[in-house]
């Protein structure tokens, strides 16, 4: 999972750290890949987890264990770098509803299903990368390691169902597939209303155990303003010399 998370991060290839990352050092470039300036073919390279991707997945294939439980197919809407993979189990009978939203389509935005609600967080994120994406990693991460400590007791549940009644299991591990992808579009969409009031107009309102600082009178919230990254500092300060220097 974590090769498609790659951005060529600390390699000749990354892009973070050239004007054409920006104020936030975005490691993406707009498409198209290739472009011209003053004549010159030019190019921009494409890294593993890129925002023009609709899904990807991992399958875990366990030829040891009964087929029912031996397949798992870790299932991700939108950008592979921005998303918390879910366990869609082979036997499953039904496409988690959050994967086959009715109503949702490319035309059609839906708060209930994953690739929009995804794809609306994930765009929250690109202007402001280096700003927004850590806070975005920790509950990608979270809830992937929360997924990962799970499977063993659930398969183990699976297991002992299946030597008794094969339905019963194959329900279960349905269920399963189920509640996972409900509970991760529940924690993404949480993150989109968090982000939106937390990185409001360029300031970040500083929170305290969960919850936001509000200034002595109450009715105000505590603001910090990080401005740029310090790499856009500097690249603004060597391609500008003197002029932006406060005298």
């Amino acid at each position: 999972m974590e090769c498609l998370r790659d951005h060529f991060e600390e390699t000749p290839l990354a892009m973070d750290d050239d004007p054409g990352a920006g104020l936030y050092d975005s490691p993406f470039r707009p498409q198209p890949l290739r472009y011209e300036d003053q004549g010159t073919r030019m190019f921009n390279e494409r890294p593993v987890a890129t925002p023009h991707t609709a899904f990807t997945w991992v399958c875990q294939l366990r030829g040891f264990m009964p087929r029912e439980v031996g397949g798992v197919i870790w299932w991700g809407n939108d950008d592979s770098g921005m998303v918390a993979y879910t366990p869609v189990y082979c036997c499953a009978r039904r496409v988690p509803r959050c994967y086959d939203t009715p109503g949702a389509d490319a035309f059609h935005f839906s708060d209930e299903n994953a690739y929009w609600v995804c794809n609306w967080v994930s765009n929250m994120v690109y202007p402001r990368y280096s700003l927004l994406y850590p806070e975005l990693q920790q509950v990608r991460d979270s809830l992937q390691s929360s997924y990962f400590a799970r499977q063993e007791q659930v398969e183990r549940r699976a297991l002992e169902l299946l030597a008794g009644d094969r339905d019963s299991a194959v329900s279960y591990l349905d269920g399963y597939s189920h509640e996972v992808g409900e509970q991760m579009v529940a924690r993404w969409r949480q993150m989109a209303y968090h982000m939106i009031v937390k990185y409001n107009d360029g300031v970040v309102r500083e929170e305290e155990y969960g919850r936001y600082r509000r200034n002595s009178s109450g009715f105000r919230p505590v603001l910090t303003r990080p401005g740029m990254s310090p790499k856009a500092r500097r690249r603004i300060h060597q391609a500008t010399g003197h002029r932006f220097e406060v005298p």
